[in-house]
């Protein structure tokens, strides 16, 4: 009995190593995928620009004033994003450039509660320190 069940397990080991065999064979040619060495030139228009961002100069122009008046500049992109934040005197002149995403298309002054936003236009923006008024409070 004992040698009825050693040949047992024997002819299942062997039977698993059968079943196994062809996972150990190399692909036949047909299955494998073709590989294509043909290499192909990509091409853009002359004035595709690849570059995904652009240099944008702001300028703001102080005013002339008898006294010193100084507070904190904030310039945002278009989304939110906070570009510069410095104290500054409202009396002088300033020239900042910023490498800027090309999808930014407007970007944002807050001086004190002074809140102005101008378009790209360029490369350029300006700003200065005058509030637009009007008439809504003449009666």
């Amino acid at each position: 009995m004992k040698k009825v069940m050693d040949n047992f397990w024997k002819g299942m080991l062997g039977l698993l190593l059968v079943a196994m065999f062809p996972s150990c064979l190399p692909e036949a040619i047909e299955d494998q995928p073709t590989i294509d060495n043909e290499v192909i030139t990509l091409a853009a228009s002359p004035t595709f620009e690849w570059a995904t961002s652009r240099l944008v100069e702001v300028k703001i122009e102080g005013l002339t004033l008898p006294i010193t008046i100084s507070r904190r500049l904030t310039l945002k992109t278009g989304d939110g994003n906070i570009i510069y934040a410095n104290s500054h005197p409202m009396t002088e002149d300033l020239t900042l450039s910023f490498s800027l995403p090309n999808h930014i298309e407007e970007v944002k002054m807050i001086y004190g509660t002074l809140e102005k936003i101008e378009e790209i236009k360029d490369q350029k923006v300006a700003f200065n320190y005058i509030v637009q008024m009007d008439n809504s409070d003449v009666d």
